[in-house]
């Protein structure tokens, strides 16, 4: 699947593992929440990284994970607010 496809999306394995590996290097618990982790976490991981949409610096935190098992073609959808916990959705 390729990086800005529209049905790009973040694996089970991702959110489970390499997310929540971010969040503790950022010092954050599975109890921050999301609004905690988005500027150190999630919007850091595509910051200097070219956006496949259109082609400015910042891209997508879809975009900015890179690998099989990390990312692919999304079959299902997890609708969260910004107030879930990390926990919540990992």
């Amino acid at each position: 699947m390729s990086l800005g496809d529209p049905f790009r999306g973040v694996s089970v394995h991702h959110l489970c593992n390499g997310f929540l590996e971010a969040v503790q290097r950022a010092g954050l618990t599975r109890d921050a929440k999301v609004y905690e982790v988005e500027k150190d976490v999630i919007r850091a991981q595509g910051a200097d990284q070219i956006c496949p949409r259109d082609e400015r610096k910042g891209t997508a935190y879809v975009d900015a994970i890179d690998g099989e098992d990390e990312a692919g073609r999304a079959v299902f959808m997890l609708s969260y607010t910004w107030g879930y916990t990390v926990g919540d959705i990992a």
